[in-house]
């Protein structure tokens, strides 16, 4: 992955959440448990499709969905009625705490932007047909902060390429592979499939290849290429290549922390390599796609309509003078300093690090004004302690202090100094005592 990231920073105003209420969906005990996890997705993707104003969340680990809305659409029961008749049980609702929204959010927006942009690991890929190319494809990372008052929406831009795989990058002899592309009922087992890791979407975990087939292996919950299809779509919004009556091939993919289960991967999902990254020069064009394809899935949030900047800001860490020392008396101890400022422009040769959500109020407010005036950019001062804003600066630091810096070197100086000057005191001092005494000191 390129050394240089540009994170575009967006900032949302989000409605009070005191307006709004969480609750959880329990699916039925009596699901298989090998069944509870696509259950799972589905329904909540179910939810999320039903009504523009819902968020949810799979709980991961569970056979629970957490779910987000406004109190008004709650006491509709239109929530409710649907939940209940799909044999799900829900629980009272709750206040919705930033934890909560962040978790829903997340995956609510994921789940909406497909299949124009379709999870692949922590990447989000775009096309609909991203499964079957094999050239360089845009891809983005989207990240998601939200506090009490506001949501931060950071979004990194990307070259790259996940190009299907094809069977001689498993290192499978050239007589097994003729034997295997003339026989519609062949079979490549484990022995002869000399390099048997891969990858599996959308989560791009690795797990190992016991066999590959033209047909579906009988243990596996699905009977046709069709079935497929609609499983990926329902689960992922993946869209799976058509079928144009060619021949099938799947893979028996083994996962060591799930045990003897095997499962059944159409050759679309399967990667034999990782992510391929590259650099790229039309950041601003994937930028504003991705954006345009963002503000048409969330025009509002829980029914009440939210508001976002318009022009991406950049964010690094720099070196900064955070305290002063101008008096005897300093105070470190337990003292926070948040400089922040911001910028149209990315940065040059830097790290970029991820947005840290411990800003202090003052800024939050200021990033609630930016939304209202997106042209104003001045900075309000920082009124507490000796920290100051940093002016001129051209991103956004946010730099916390909670013990005494031992290591500063300025500080050991300044204590040496101390202690010397009051060491060169006292020995002047006794110089003058024993000078008086000896004045003072009577002849004999």
């Amino acid at each position: 992955m390129n050394d240089t990231r540009h994170q575009s920073l967006f900032f949302v105003s989000l409605p009070d959440l005191q307006k709004l209420c969480a609750t959880t969906a329990t699916l039925s005990y009596q699901i298989p448990e090998s069944e509870t996890r696509s259950t799972q997705l589905k329904f909540c993707r179910q939810l999320l499709f039903l009504h523009q104003d819902i968020l949810s969340a799979p709980v991961i680990g569970t056979n629970q969905i957490a779910v987000v809305m406004a109190i008004p659409f709650y006491k509709s029961g239109i929530c409710q009625a649907y939940i209940e008749k799909q044999g799900v049980t829900m629980e009272a609702p709750q206040t919705v705490t930033p934890a909560i929204l962040q978790a829903c959010l997340s995956y609510t927006l994921a789940a909406r932007l497909a299949p124009r942009w379709n999870k692949a690991g922590h990447l989000l890929v775009q096309g609909k047909d991203f499964l079957s190319h094999s050239g360089r494809q845009n891809a983005v990372v989207l990240d998601l902060n939200v506090s009490e008052r506001q949501l931060c929406i950071s979004v990194e831009a990307y070259s790259i390429r996940l190009p299907p795989p094809e069977l001689e990058d498993f290192d499978i002899s050239a007589n097994t592979l003729k034997m295997f592309d003339s026989n519609e009922n062949a079979v490549i087992h484990q022995h002869s499939i000399l390099s048997n890791w891969c990858y599996v979407l959308p989560s791009m975990k690795m797990g190992q290849i016991i066999n590959i087939s033209h047909i579906i292996p009988p243990e596996s919950p699905f009977h046709s290429y069709k079935e497929f299809q609609m499983h990926w779509k329902n689960l992922y919004g993946y869209i799976l290549p058509e079928d144009l009556e060619e021949t099938k091939t799947y893979f028996s993919v083994y996962f060591k922390p799930v045990g003897e289960r095997l499962f059944t991967y159409p050759s679309s999902c399967i990667r034999s390599q990782p992510v391929q990254y590259f650099p790229r020069t039309d950041s601003e064009s994937v930028l504003n796609s991705f954006l345009s394809d963002l503000k048409r899935n969330l025009p509002h949030l829980c029914g009440f309509p939210v508001k976002m900047t318009s022009k991406a800001l950049y964010a690094t860490q720099e070196l900064s003078r955070a305290l002063e020392i101008k008096s005897k008396h300093v105070k470190l101890a337990g003292e926070t300093f948040c400089g922040v400022s911001l910028a149209q422009a990315p940065p040059r040769k830097q790290t970029l690090p991820r947005i840290s959500s411990s800003c202090s109020m003052e800024n939050s407010h200021w990033v609630e004004r930016l939304i209202k005036e997106p042209d104003a950019h001045a900075f309000p001062s920082s009124s507490r302690g000796t920290g100051k804003m940093i002016t001129g600066s051209k991103y956004l630091t946010c730099e916390t202090m909670t013990s005494k810096p031992t290591s500063s070197v300025k500080e050991s100086n300044l204590e040496t100094s101390v202690k010397n000057g009051c060491a060169k005191r006292q020995q002047k001092e006794g110089y003058s005592k024993l000078k008086r005494a000896r004045r003072s000191k009577p002849s004999i």
